[in-house]
């Protein structure tokens, strides 16, 4: 996991790899709680993920409504993982509507 803060030091990106799952789950809630004090507008990043769970999805939409609840914003990479795409479908939420998604460009 890295956070990367821009020059502006009002945008980042968080880059999430690994098993994204209950394992893990207070490790990326501290990562999140970090940026909500750094930064306004987080783009989260898990296209390197190699497994996803309803621990993580939960925490996105928690994480997501408590930004915009403090008028921040915070998003999605664009990244269809079929992993995470099935976590979605299966707990019935829509595609990914609870949260913008946002492209990301890698030079």
């Amino acid at each position: 996991m890295n956070l990367i803060i821009d020059e502006t030091g009002k945008n980042a990106v968080l880059n999430l790899d690994g098993n994204l799952t209950i394992e893990r789950i207070a490790e990326i809630k501290e990562n999140f709680m970090q940026a909500l004090k750094l930064v306004d507008k987080l783009v989260i990043d898990h296209s390197r993920a190699a497994e996803f769970d309803f621990t993580y999805l939960q925490l996105l939409i928690s994480a997501h409504r408590t930004f915009q609840g403090i008028g921040k914003e915070f998003s999605l990479a664009s990244s269809n993982l079929p992993g995470f795409l099935n976590i979605i479908k299966a707990s019935g939420f829509p595609e990914p509507d609870f949260c913008s998604i946002q492209e990301i460009h890698r030079g």
